[in-house]
């Protein structure tokens, strides 16, 4: 999943929902996925194993971000920035009835360091 993002806050975190939606309106949770913008930034996944010595190829090519603090951009919206995020979901099987329905919900940095 591909999303394009900006903010007054400085980063944020993001939740991403994939839900199978009846006639009614009755929605059936399917898969679900999160990213810190923090960590927008991408690395080669092959790089993670071993680090790169041995030429693993990691397959599916699925975006890879950082978790190490060097790799963090605490600011990552300033300015004005426009960010893509890159998100793989969870796999999940169900079978279709209905529609799909994709929900974005984010929670403010600012708003969970006051609450911490």
């Amino acid at each position: 999943m591909d999303l394009y993002v900006s903010s007054t806050a400085d980063t944020g975190d993001f939740y991403f929902y994939l839900e199978d939606v009846d006639e009614n309106g009755e929605a059936l949770l399917v898969t679900e996925g999160q990213l810190n913008a923090s960590f927008a930034d991408l690395y080669d996944n092959d790089d993670m194993i071993l680090g790169g010595t041995k030429g693993i190829d990691v397959l599916p090519d699925l975006p890879w971000h950082g978790y190490e603090t060097s790799e963090k951009n605490d600011q990552v919206f300033a300015d004005g920035n426009i960010v893509e995020l890159k998100l793989d979901l969870m796999p999940a099987s169900i079978k279709n009835h209905f529609t799909n329905n994709t929900k974005i919900g984010g929670l403010l940095y600012e708003y969970r360091n006051k609450r911490n």
